[in-house]
């Protein structure tokens, strides 16, 4: 029995040690500004279903911000997403935003996948997915880079919407309501 622990434990280190693919469209030579983790009881297949819903942004944004897709695609290699985001903030301001997906890969359980944005507050918004797991268990993670506008006043709005703290509570909610949906799926 230890040996096949140890053999186990072996394999497992392998695994992780293994290369990466390089990335088409890189972070930053830095780290990452921020990171969020998290794991759901559920089927790597059933939430990489959910994360491919054309009403994805909709669930996944907290109800203080509306927000309305102008155009989704379905997430692969160059494909673009738009939407307007209207906070509940001072004015509710309209804050339009474009992404373009990159470095999307799709293994039978897991799904990666980078968003840019092109248009947008941010002068720097790159977000890596990761899902992955198995028949019992999946587990989430987003990396992100940012970088905040050099306008005062811009600065201070994506500050509020996209600081530390906001992107924390931004990702805390994101994994309640993927736990929520993929449940009642």
């Amino acid at each position: 029995r230890r040996l096949r622990l140890l053999a186990t434990a072996t394999t497992t280190l392998a695994l992780q040690a293994a290369p990466r693919r390089a990335l088409r469209v890189p972070p930053p030579s830095r780290p990452a500004d921020y990171r969020f983790e998290h794991a759901i009881k559920a089927p790597v297949s059933e939430v990489i279903a959910f994360y491919e819903r054309d009403d994805i942004l909709e669930k996944l944004t907290p109800p203080v911000v509306s927000v309305t897709t102008m155009r989704k695609e379905r997430i692969a290699e160059e494909s673009v997403n738009s939407f307007v985001l209207r906070p509940a903030i001072v004015g509710r301001p309209s804050i339009a935003w474009v992404a373009r997906h990159h470095d999307v890969v799709r293994e039978s359980e897991s799904l990666e996948f980078t968003d840019v944005q092109e248009e947008g507050p941010m002068k720097l918004w790159h977000h890596r997915h990761e899902i992955r797991g198995d028949a019992a268990s999946t587990t989430v993670v987003d990396t992100l880079w940012v970088d905040q506008p050099d306008d005062v006043v811009a600065r201070l709005v994506t500050s509020a919407l996209f600081g530390p703290v906001a992107l924390h509570v931004l990702f805390t909610y994101r994994a309640l309501a993927t736990r929520f949906y993929v449940a009642r799926s």
